[in-house]
This record gives structure tokens, sequence and C-alpha cells, in this order.
């Protein structure tokens, strides 16, 4: 079940809107540090029943939220995690984060991320998984 926010709306001007899009808690108590030029972007990833992410890995931290469904996330170390609606995570980044995400429910998996990277960095960067895990 997704928690419900306080609504900070009324923190705002009238003229201004305000609409959560997801949200989600989180236990990990991770730092995000910058050295260069970044570019945050925000996405909504929608992954069909039975589909996964393909294998690949991020050149910096993305933070998801769950906002619907259950995500499969395996590692290519081979460690998975069931990650539920209303979770929040940030995924580790770089070659040796390879990772997939799987959607094994009957319905469309709803992810909301925001991506940290390089300046002008691809959103992902597909790589082979290895053969004993997925």
């Amino acid at each position: 079940m997704v928690e419900e926010l306080p609504d900070t709306s009324s923190s705002y001007p009238k003229i201004v809107t305000f609409s959560t899009l997801a949200s989600g808690t989180t236990t990990h108590q991770d730092r995000i540090e910058v050295d260069d030029d970044m570019s945050l972007i925000f996405a909504k990833i929608q992954i069909p029943p039975g589909e996964s992410t393909g294998w690949h890995y991020h050149q910096g931290p993305v933070l998801i939220v769950v906002q619907s469904g259950k995500l499969k996330h395996t590692m290519k170390s081979g460690e998975t995690q069931h990650i539920t609606e209303g979770s929040a995570f940030i995924e580790p980044f770089g070659e040796e984060a390879s990772h997939i995400g799987y959607n094994e429910m009957r319905t469309p998996l709803i992810l909301y991320a925001a991506y940290l990277l390089p300046a002008g960095a691809p959103l992902a960067i597909a790589t082979d998984g290895p053969e004993s895990v997925g």
C-alpha cells in the first residue's frame, strides 16, 4: 500500500500547482555526491507483464519509486530483491552494478525514476548478463 504523504501543496502560493507523481519509503542511508556537471532526468517507466528491462547499468545513481506492481531486481552478483508497491530505493551504478528488472506480475509494473547522470550520458548502457543469473 502506498503511504500517503502530508499535503504540502498548501505551502505554495495558490498560482502554483503541485501533484505527487509517486511516493515511497526507503530505509537506505546512502549519500549522493557530485563532482562534475550532472543531468537530472525524471521518467515514468512501464514494464509489461512478463517482460524485463534487459541487463544494463547506469553511470550515476537512480532513485526509484515502485508506484504499482512488484519489481524483481537482480544484480550481476546474483543478489535478488523483490521490491513492492510503495517502496523506494537507490540503484547502485557503474558496470560492476549491472542489473535487470523483471515484472513477474499479470499487470503492468509502473516505476518513477530520477536519474542523476553525468551530463550527456545515456539513461542506461546495455550489457550482457551473467550466464547463471536471471
